[in-house]
């Protein structure tokens, strides 16, 4: 095998540091999360990508072609690594709905359980809850809750799951801390929590995920390789299935 050919599967723009996470974005971009603390959006094939522009907006006729793997977008470095990510699906709009679109959002989540809400195609950070935040609802004690792990936004945009420590999932709001004043639910905006379900074993949460087409579903892996699913509509009762 020749050094030409190797060479030429080179990335154009890597982290400094091992991915730990990544996702596709409804466009076919790429979104990955890395130990060097940076979030990152590139191009998947050669195109003009259509992450950088609102969506139902034509792309401008002299907008910069792209090589497959251009790095298109970098979020400042956090100080900690990115270990979980998760980003919507591209939604059915209610008819009539006057909701802004959801499906150009992304949700990470660092080694220490920073969680942060960004739009990939603007760039805006939407939303940020910090580790150590003094907090307040379901599944706190002495008014702290756990760092998250793991996050998975629900299809809607308007959730999101987490979980870590605790071995239990914890739903919480993902509404912009901006927007949440013209919300009738969720008051407390970006971060706050809703409901934490139990699995009856304290054990590491390592993974956590949305069923892609009914929210109420989220599916857990923890430490010792066992996988709940769990019903978000039924939380008091907790676990649904086990596995």
């Amino acid at each position: 095998m020749s050094l030409q050919f190797v060479h030429s599967h080179d990335a154009l723009h890597p982290h400094s540091a091992a991915i730990w996470a990544l996702a596709v974005t409804p466009s076919a971009d790429v979104l990955t999360a890395s130990l060097d603390g940076t979030l990152a959006l590139y191009t998947s094939s050669v195109t003009q990508s259509t992450s950088g522009f609102p969506k139902d907006e034509d792309i401008p006729s002299d907008a910069q072609e792209l090589d497959a793997g251009a790095r298109i977008r970098t979020w400042p470095a956090h100080p900690l690594a990115w270990v979980s990510l998760s980003v919507t699906p591209s939604p059915t709009r209610s008819e009539g709905s006057d909701e802004s679109d959801v499906s150009r959002r992304a949700l990470v989540n660092s080694i220490a359980g920073t969680t942060m809400l960004v739009d990939y195609t603007s760039g805006e950070v939407l939303g940020t809850k910090n580790i150590g935040e003094k907090q307040s609802g379901p599944g706190t004690s002495s008014g702290y809750a756990e760092p998250a792990w793991s996050v998975s936004l629900a299809s809607d945009g308007k959730t999101y799951a987490s979980t870590g420590g605790s071995g239990s999932v914890t739903i919480h709001s993902a509404i912009p801390s901006s927007s949440s004043a013209k919300s009738d639910s969720m008051e407390e905006g970006f971060g706050s929590r809703l409901a934490d379900i139990p699995t009856g074993r304290v054990k590491f949460g390592m993974f956590v995920d949305h069923c892609p087409t009914d929210d109420n579903k989220v599916a857990m892996s923890n430490e010792t390789g066992q996988v709940f699913i769990l019903d978000v509509e039924k939380a008091t009762d907790g676990v649904e299935t086990g596995m």
